[in-house]
């Protein structure tokens, strides 16, 4: 299949591995270097051959079940140097295994002083979006301990899983928090960071929107849909884990999708509903 016109193409769950083939043509004198980055979230194991003139090449082995050290490049994403001869057109395939994950490909070309460019920025930026978040969660513990208001421990709670959700989405995990080996990936499933901090978030919104009781429509929507949440996410830590038929997969992504488009509903119609009534602080959220 052609790979359609788009930079980030989604498949979601199958049970299938995939190839992908693709040429690069060098009209130089000289042999050139590109770096080509694929991403993905759940790359189990890639591999990149090339051929020249009929010769077949291994540019080696990647992926979450190796470790980070043994990478062909050192980055949080998983890329392969390439060199291509001079006159000549390379032709390659990359094998992707990306099973009992949700698959997302993405494929990009860089010169190497255009991927130096990529790298400073995209840790530059990361590097602030973390410590922003870090330094949240910690004020928020500090006021916890000196308010004795639980919201506070909540929020720090969000803030935190919010924050390993994003290193692990950018892969950050496997070069600067060790998990860099299949039982560290699959012990920390991104969807469980995501979905369970939603969960600490609609609770926290729950706390915070005081003028709506625990008895009312709202505030049953809050609890069932929080305890949706918390649930799915732990269910989804042991799933991935375990790594089931494909068909019970797909079930637990749309039951703990469908919780956390509720979530999301509940925090706006209670904000909504709590400025109706005169609740002016319901504009912070």
């Amino acid at each position: 299949e052609r790979v359609p016109g788009r930079l980030v193409v989604f498949k979601g769950y199958d049970p299938y591995y995939y190839w992908s083939r693709f040429s690069l043509e060098n009209n130089d004198s000289i042999p050139r270097e590109v770096i080509l980055l694929f991403g993905g979230k759940g790359v189990r194991s890639a591999e990149l051959w090339q051929n020249d003139d009929g010769n077949w090449h291994s540019h080696g082995k990647t992926g979450y079940k190796y470790p980070f050290s043994s990478r062909p490049y050192a980055f949080a994403q998983y890329c392969y140097p390439i060199s291509i001869p001079a006159h000549t057109t390379s032709k390659f395939y990359l094998n992707l295994d990306e099973s009992h994950a949700y698959k997302t490909f993405i494929h990009f070309v860089f010169r190497p002083d255009a991927m130096e460019r990529f790298k400073n920025r995209f840790y530059y930026i990361f590097g602030i979006i973390t410590g922003i978040l870090f330094l949240f969660a910690v004020f928020n513990i500090y006021l916890f301990f000196s308010l004795r208001e639980p919201i506070h421990i909540w929020y720090s709670l969000y803030i935190l899983f919010a924050l390993m959700f994003v290193i692990k989405h950018e892969g950050l995990d496997s070069q600067f928090l060790g998990l860099d080996s299949e039982l560290g990936y699959r012990a920390t499933y991104m969807a469980f960071f995501s979905v369970t901090g939603i969960g600490f978030l609609v609770h926290m919104t729950q706390l915070f929107l005081v003028n709506i009781r625990r008895k009312s429509i709202l505030g049953y929507i809050f609890s069932v849909s929080k305890w949706w949440l918390w649930i799915g996410g732990v269910v989804s830590l042991f799933v991935f884990y375990l790594q089931p038929a494909n068909s019970i997969e797909v079930s637990l992504f749309i039951f703990y999708n469908t919780a956390a488009q509720v979530g999301f509903t509940a925090i706006i119609c209670g904000c909504i509903y709590s400025l109706v009534k005169g609740y002016k602080p319901a504009l912070i959220l």
